[in-house]
Protein backbone atom coordinates (compact mmCIF):
# COMPACT_ATOMS: atom_id res chain seq x y z
CA UNK A 1 0.00 0.00 0.00
CA UNK A 2 0.89 3.28 -0.41
CA UNK A 3 3.41 5.06 2.22
CA UNK A 4 3.47 7.95 4.29
CA UNK A 5 6.41 9.17 6.51
CA UNK A 6 4.32 11.17 8.79
CA UNK A 7 2.54 7.28 9.50
CA UNK A 8 1.51 7.31 13.08
CA UNK A 9 2.66 4.39 15.47
CA UNK A 10 5.58 4.06 12.38
CA UNK A 11 8.93 6.09 12.09
CA UNK A 12 10.43 5.94 8.74
CA UNK A 13 14.13 5.02 8.97
CA UNK A 14 16.68 6.18 5.91
CA UNK A 15 19.96 4.53 7.04
CA UNK A 16 20.72 0.69 7.49
CA UNK A 17 21.43 0.64 11.54
CA UNK A 18 18.84 -1.03 13.13
CA UNK A 19 17.78 1.05 16.10
CA UNK A 20 17.16 0.02 19.33
CA UNK A 21 13.70 0.36 20.68
CA UNK A 22 14.79 2.72 23.30
CA UNK A 23 16.06 4.54 20.31
CA UNK A 24 12.61 4.30 18.43
CA UNK A 25 10.80 5.50 20.86
CA UNK A 26 12.83 8.53 21.83
CA UNK A 27 12.84 9.13 18.15
CA UNK A 28 8.90 8.98 17.89
CA UNK A 29 8.39 11.17 21.20
CA UNK A 30 10.33 14.09 19.27
CA UNK A 31 7.92 13.91 16.44
CA UNK A 32 4.87 16.56 16.37
CA UNK A 33 1.57 13.99 16.39
CA UNK A 34 -0.71 17.01 15.46
CA UNK A 35 1.65 16.37 11.95
CA UNK A 36 1.05 12.51 11.67
CA UNK A 37 -2.02 10.47 10.10
CA UNK A 38 -3.28 6.97 9.90
CA UNK A 39 -2.36 4.10 7.43
CA UNK A 40 -5.44 3.83 5.05
CA UNK A 41 -6.84 0.42 6.33
CA UNK A 42 -6.08 -2.53 4.23
CA UNK A 43 -8.34 -4.51 2.22
CA UNK A 44 -8.73 -6.85 5.20
CA UNK A 45 -10.57 -4.28 7.34
CA UNK A 46 -13.78 -4.81 5.79
CA UNK A 47 -13.54 -8.79 6.49
CA UNK A 48 -12.60 -7.77 10.02
CA UNK A 49 -15.31 -5.49 10.63
CA UNK A 50 -18.10 -7.75 9.32
CA UNK A 51 -16.23 -10.86 10.82
CA UNK A 52 -16.35 -9.20 14.39
CA UNK A 53 -19.56 -7.88 14.20
CA UNK A 54 -20.34 -11.25 12.72
CA UNK A 55 -19.13 -12.83 15.75
CA UNK A 56 -20.35 -10.23 18.32
CA UNK A 57 -24.26 -10.85 17.17
CA UNK A 58 -23.73 -14.23 17.69
CA UNK A 59 -22.44 -14.18 20.84
CA UNK A 60 -25.57 -11.94 22.24
CA UNK A 61 -27.91 -14.31 20.42
CA UNK A 62 -25.75 -17.47 22.01
CA UNK A 63 -26.15 -15.96 25.30
CA UNK A 64 -29.58 -14.82 25.40
CA UNK A 65 -30.81 -18.28 24.72
CA UNK A 66 -28.57 -19.79 26.78
CA UNK A 67 -29.66 -17.78 29.32
CA UNK A 68 -33.74 -18.41 28.67
CA UNK A 69 -33.08 -21.97 27.99
CA UNK A 70 -31.13 -23.08 31.54
CA UNK A 71 -31.99 -20.29 33.19
CA UNK A 72 -28.86 -19.09 34.18
CA UNK A 73 -27.41 -15.94 33.51
CA UNK A 74 -24.13 -16.89 34.25
CA UNK A 75 -24.29 -19.75 31.90
CA UNK A 76 -25.52 -17.29 28.86
CA UNK A 77 -22.85 -14.64 29.44
CA UNK A 78 -19.80 -17.34 29.47
CA UNK A 79 -21.79 -19.17 26.56
CA UNK A 80 -21.65 -16.08 24.94
CA UNK A 81 -18.33 -14.95 25.22
CA UNK A 82 -16.97 -18.24 24.56
CA UNK A 83 -19.38 -18.39 20.97
CA UNK A 84 -17.59 -14.70 20.51
CA UNK A 85 -14.19 -15.67 21.01
CA UNK A 86 -14.21 -18.95 18.69
CA UNK A 87 -15.70 -17.19 16.15
CA UNK A 88 -13.12 -14.51 16.54
CA UNK A 89 -10.28 -16.96 16.09
CA UNK A 90 -11.86 -18.07 12.54
CA UNK A 91 -11.91 -14.18 11.90
CA UNK A 92 -8.22 -13.76 12.38
CA UNK A 93 -7.13 -16.57 10.76
CA UNK A 94 -9.14 -15.32 7.01
CA UNK A 95 -7.91 -12.14 8.10
CA UNK A 96 -4.11 -13.65 7.67
CA UNK A 97 -5.15 -15.39 4.74
CA UNK A 98 -6.63 -12.67 2.79
CA UNK A 99 -3.54 -10.12 3.61
CA UNK A 100 -0.26 -12.83 3.46
CA UNK A 101 -1.69 -15.34 0.84
CA UNK A 102 -5.33 -14.20 -1.23
CA UNK A 103 -4.17 -10.30 -1.92
CA UNK A 104 -0.24 -11.25 -2.91
CA UNK A 105 -1.78 -13.89 -5.40
CA UNK A 106 -3.11 -11.16 -7.37
CA UNK A 107 0.16 -9.39 -7.53
CA UNK A 108 2.08 -10.79 -10.41
CA UNK A 109 3.71 -8.18 -12.30
CA UNK A 110 7.63 -8.06 -11.37
CA UNK A 111 8.97 -4.60 -11.64
CA UNK A 112 12.30 -3.33 -10.82
CA UNK A 113 11.88 -1.07 -7.68
CA UNK A 114 14.50 1.19 -5.39
CA UNK A 115 14.51 0.71 -1.62
CA UNK A 116 14.43 3.98 0.16
CA UNK A 117 14.56 3.10 3.60
CA UNK A 118 12.42 1.21 6.14
CA UNK A 119 9.16 1.75 8.16
CA UNK A 120 9.74 0.27 11.69
CA UNK A 121 7.41 -0.39 14.42
CA UNK A 122 7.83 -0.65 17.42
CA UNK A 123 5.28 -3.36 18.57
CA UNK A 124 8.24 -6.02 18.27
CA UNK A 125 7.83 -8.40 21.35
CA UNK A 126 10.96 -8.66 23.62
CA UNK A 127 12.13 -5.15 23.22
CA UNK A 128 12.53 -5.53 19.85
CA UNK A 129 11.46 -3.38 16.89
CA UNK A 130 9.69 -4.63 13.78
CA UNK A 131 10.49 -3.09 9.78
CA UNK A 132 9.54 -3.59 6.40
CA UNK A 133 11.04 -2.24 3.61
CA UNK A 134 9.67 0.85 1.45
CA UNK A 135 10.33 0.93 -2.06
CA UNK A 136 10.30 3.47 -4.71
CA UNK A 137 8.96 2.07 -8.36
CA UNK A 138 7.60 3.73 -11.67
CA UNK A 139 4.00 2.26 -13.20
CA UNK A 140 2.78 3.25 -16.35
CA UNK A 141 4.43 6.47 -15.93
CA UNK A 142 3.60 6.62 -12.54
CA UNK A 143 5.71 6.65 -9.47
CA UNK A 144 4.72 4.81 -6.23
CA UNK A 145 5.94 5.06 -2.67
CA UNK A 146 4.94 1.69 -1.27
CA UNK A 147 5.40 -1.02 1.51
CA UNK A 148 4.16 -4.38 2.15
CA UNK A 149 2.94 -4.01 5.55
CA UNK A 150 4.29 -7.25 6.53
CA UNK A 151 6.57 -6.18 9.43
CA UNK A 152 9.59 -8.52 10.96
CA UNK A 153 12.79 -8.84 12.89
CA UNK A 154 14.56 -11.94 11.31
CA UNK A 155 13.98 -11.53 7.53
CA UNK A 156 16.88 -10.37 5.25
CA UNK A 157 16.35 -6.92 4.27
CA UNK A 158 17.18 -4.91 0.94
CA UNK A 159 19.90 -2.57 1.36
CA UNK A 160 18.99 1.41 0.87
CA UNK A 161 19.63 2.57 -2.87
CA UNK A 162 19.43 -1.76 -3.54
CA UNK A 163 17.24 -2.42 -6.82
CA UNK A 164 15.68 -5.40 -6.25
CA UNK A 165 12.64 -7.52 -7.76
CA UNK A 166 9.08 -6.87 -6.61
CA UNK A 167 5.60 -7.89 -7.51
CA UNK A 168 2.70 -5.40 -7.94
CA UNK A 169 -1.28 -5.94 -8.10
CA UNK A 170 -1.60 -4.53 -12.62
CA UNK A 171 -4.78 -3.42 -11.59
CA UNK A 172 -4.18 -2.09 -8.29
CA UNK A 173 0.02 -0.65 -8.63
CA UNK A 174 -0.27 0.19 -4.90
CA UNK A 175 0.12 -3.09 -3.62
CA UNK A 176 2.84 -4.67 -3.72
CA UNK A 177 5.10 -7.99 -2.17
CA UNK A 178 8.79 -7.81 -1.77
CA UNK A 179 8.85 -11.38 -0.23
CA UNK A 180 6.61 -14.10 -1.14
CA UNK A 181 9.07 -16.63 1.22
CA UNK A 182 8.03 -14.09 4.19
CA UNK A 183 4.61 -14.06 3.88
CA UNK A 184 4.34 -17.79 3.88
CA UNK A 185 6.06 -18.02 6.80
CA UNK A 186 4.17 -15.50 8.43
CA UNK A 187 0.71 -16.59 7.57
CA UNK A 188 2.27 -20.35 8.79
CA UNK A 189 2.96 -18.86 11.58
CA UNK A 190 -0.25 -16.94 12.24
CA UNK A 191 -2.28 -20.11 11.40
CA UNK A 192 -0.05 -22.20 13.63
CA UNK A 193 -1.21 -19.86 16.75
CA UNK A 194 -4.71 -19.68 15.18
CA UNK A 195 -5.05 -23.27 15.77
CA UNK A 196 -3.35 -23.68 19.10
CA UNK A 197 -5.78 -21.17 20.56
CA UNK A 198 -8.82 -22.73 18.78
CA UNK A 199 -7.64 -26.18 20.33
CA UNK A 200 -8.18 -24.54 23.65
CA UNK A 201 -10.78 -22.47 22.79
CA UNK A 202 -12.71 -25.97 22.12
CA UNK A 203 -11.84 -27.87 25.11
CA UNK A 204 -12.73 -24.65 27.58
CA UNK A 205 -16.29 -24.86 25.21
CA UNK A 206 -17.03 -28.48 26.32
CA UNK A 207 -16.30 -28.23 30.00
CA UNK A 208 -18.25 -24.91 30.10
CA UNK A 209 -21.27 -26.70 28.72
CA UNK A 210 -20.87 -30.21 31.02
CA UNK A 211 -20.56 -28.26 33.94
CA UNK A 212 -23.49 -28.68 35.94
CA UNK A 213 -23.24 -25.89 38.22
CA UNK A 214 -23.12 -22.78 35.18
CA UNK A 215 -26.31 -24.78 33.84
CA UNK A 216 -28.64 -23.87 36.68
CA UNK A 217 -30.62 -25.96 38.77
CA UNK A 218 -33.18 -25.68 36.50
CA UNK A 219 -31.18 -28.10 33.70
CA UNK A 220 -29.20 -29.79 36.01
CA UNK A 221 -32.34 -32.55 36.95
CA UNK A 222 -33.22 -32.47 33.24
CA UNK A 223 -31.66 -35.46 30.96
CA UNK A 224 -28.84 -33.29 28.42
CA UNK A 225 -28.38 -34.20 25.14
CA UNK A 226 -25.44 -32.71 24.70
CA UNK A 227 -24.38 -34.28 27.64
CA UNK A 228 -25.13 -37.74 25.97
CA UNK A 229 -23.06 -36.68 23.05
CA UNK A 230 -19.91 -35.37 24.88
CA UNK A 231 -19.50 -38.59 26.65
CA UNK A 232 -20.33 -41.37 23.95
CA UNK A 233 -18.37 -38.97 21.13
CA UNK A 234 -15.64 -37.66 23.12
CA UNK A 235 -15.01 -39.66 26.50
Amino acid sequence: MLYDRNYRDQMFWETEYYPTLTEFFTRLRQVDYRDLCYPPKGKAFGLAVKGFGTAFAVGVLTGVISWLVTGSGVFGLVLGMMAFFGIGIVVAFLIARKTLVTEPAKMTSEVNAKCIGYSLSGSGKGGGVLRTPVFQYNVGGREYIAYDGVYTRHSRMPAIDEYCSIWVNPEEPEYMKWDDAHNMKTFIFAAFVCAIIFLVWIGMTILVIRDPGLRGAELTAMPSIVDDLLKTRFF
